[in-house]
Formats: C-alpha cells, sequence, structure tokens
C-alpha cells in the first residue's frame, strides 16, 4: 500500500502501475480525513493524458474511466470531513497586483475546465453523498459514456426514487457541447436545491448548448444557448404558490474584457407562459 499527502489529506492507494506510455492505472484509491468519515473511495480508475499537451507542461486528459466509487461529505456540528480542503495555509500571503483582468480569468478556468474534462469517458456505479445533521442526500452514477460520437449518462435521486438522464455531444477540442437533460418519470424535483436553498424546483426538459468561444487580443468571447420546457419552483419570498414556465429559451453571446464582462445586444430572452400553479 503507498501513500501520498497531499491538501492535509492522506491518500491511499493500493497498486499502481503505467500501461502504454502515459495511461495510469490505479486501484483501491481512499481520500480519508484525519477526523470524520472517509472522504473519497474508488476501486479503479485509469486515466490517460494527452502527451502532446505534457510537452509543454500542461495537462489535459484524453481518456477517464472509473469504476465503483463514491464522494461522501459528511457534516456533523460545527465539523465537516471536507473542512481541510476549504482552509488556507497559514503561511499563504495574498498580494494584489492591481485590478483583475476578467478576460484572461475566465479563459484560464474555461480552458482548463475542458482541458481537464476527457473526451473519452466511462463511469461506472459511482455515489455522491451528502449528510448534515439536518438532511441527507445520495445521488447516484450508474452509468456515464462520452465519446467522440456522443455523450450519455444516468443520475439517480435514491432519497426521491427518480432520475435523469442526459444525451447529446462534447467535443474537447472544439471547446463546444450539446446536452438534453430530462426527467424518466415525470416531473422530479431537483436534488439539494431544496436542502441548500429551501427551494423546490423541477424541469420536463434542459437544453444547454455552448456553440463557440474564442480568446484574441485580450478579449473572450463565448455564444450558445439554455432552454427549458415545464420549469417550476417554489420559494415563499417569491410567490405564495408555484410558479411555472411553460417555455423559457435564452441565446447568450458574451463578450468579457479586462475590464468588463457584457452580454451582447444580439442576445435573446424569451419566456411563455409565466403563471402560478398550485401543486
Amino acid at each position: 500500500v503507498t501513500g501520498v499527502q497531499t491538501c492535509a489529506l492522506p491518500i491511499s492507494i493500493g497498486s499502481a502501475e503505467f500501461s502504454g506510455i502515459v495511461t495510469v492505472k490505479m486501484n483501491d484509491i481512499t481520500v480519508m480525513p484525519a477526523v470524520g468519515d472517509t472522504l473519497i473511495h474508488l476501486d479503479t480508475l485509469s486515466a490517460t493524458p494527452s502527451l502532446g499537451s505534457l510537452l509543454f507542461f500542461n495537462i489535459k486528459m484524453k481518456s477517464l474511466e472509473m469504476k465503483s466509487g463514491f464522494v461522501h461529505l459528511s457534516c456533523s456540528g460545527e465539523y465537516c470531513n471536507y473542512s481541510s480542503l476549504l482552509k488556507r495555509k497559514k503561511d499563504s500571503v495574498s498580494v494584489k497586483t492591481g485590478n483583475p483582468d476578467y478576460a484572461a480569468i475566465f479563459y484560464r478556468f474555461f480552458s482548463k475546465a475542458f482541458d481537464l474534462a476527457p473526451q473519452n469517458a466511462a463511469l461506472r456505479e459511482l455515489n455522491l453523498s451528502f449528510i448534515t445533521d439536518t438532511f441527507q442526500t445520495v445521488l447516484k452514477i450508474p452509468d456515464f459514456n462520452s465519446s467522440v460520437e456522443k455523450m450519455e449518462g444516468e443520475l439517480v435521486d435514491a432519497k426521491q426514487h427518480c432520475s435523469w438522464k442526459m444525451t447529446g455531444t462534447f467535443n474537447q477540442g472544439h471547446r463546444t457541447y450539446d446536452a438534453m437533460i430530462y426527467p424518466l418519470i415525470g416531473h422530479s424535483r431537483l436534488p439539494l436545491i431544496k436542502e441548500l436553498f429551501n427551494i423546490d424546483a423541477g424541469f420536463d426538459t434542459i437544453h444547454a448548448a455552448l456553440s463557440e468561444s474564442s480568446y484574441s487580443k485580450s478579449v473572450f468571447r463565448m455564444s450558445g444557448e439554455l432552454s427549458a420546457e415545464g420549469v417550476s419552483f417554489y420559494h415563499w419570498r417569491i410567490s405564495d404558490d408555484t410558479v411555472k414556465v411553460e417555455q423559457g429559451k435564452f441565446v447568450y453571446h458574451v463578450t468579457i474584457t479586462p475590464q468588463s464582462i457584457a452580454l451582447d445586444s444580439t442576445s435573446l430572452l424569451k419566456l411563455n407562459q409565466i403563471g402560478r400553479a398550485h401543486v
């Protein structure tokens, strides 16, 4: 058994080996905080970074496979088993060097998100649980697959006994995606929204797409679409009854400069039949 220490959390790895030039395979991976429940456990993990990106000292995931594991977030009283991940080191010093460059910051996070999201992915039997003194939520990913041709997966809320399906496409190189999400059985309440924000929310279908993006001469631009049908939400501060939007569509064109974030005038927001429904 091997172990490493990172982010104030010890990581235990049962076995690890290389397959080919850059593929790393690991078994029995556990992240255990000093106090509290196990944070992460994976039976098997196989990751292949892009060899070309490594030559330029950048990590870009080419493929990822994870099987049989969980992420367990738990809080009891004032202590959470992930608290050490949120603590800043005592010797860390924040240095401000003028105004932030919004375009550069956003592009850096945007690029890293696509670099770490592999084009080819296979996830099997993964669970996410969040337990506090007041609520318990368990989400399951029985199966998720991503390739050049398509992206498809399922999310199950074990507490509500409902699930959602996602289908679409994802292109890491072009940095685009097009996904449709819908509940498999009727109109289902979104998980964690009620527990964290005391909001009941759900939908019949959601379509999200990022069609293009660019970063040139310190200006970042991106365009896409977000649409939904059968959206409902309830919070006592908004309305006495559940608010329902039959159809909604938002076509966005965003421009980010070093000093500003702007929504282009060609962007479009359309809502159809907003009303209140007694639920």
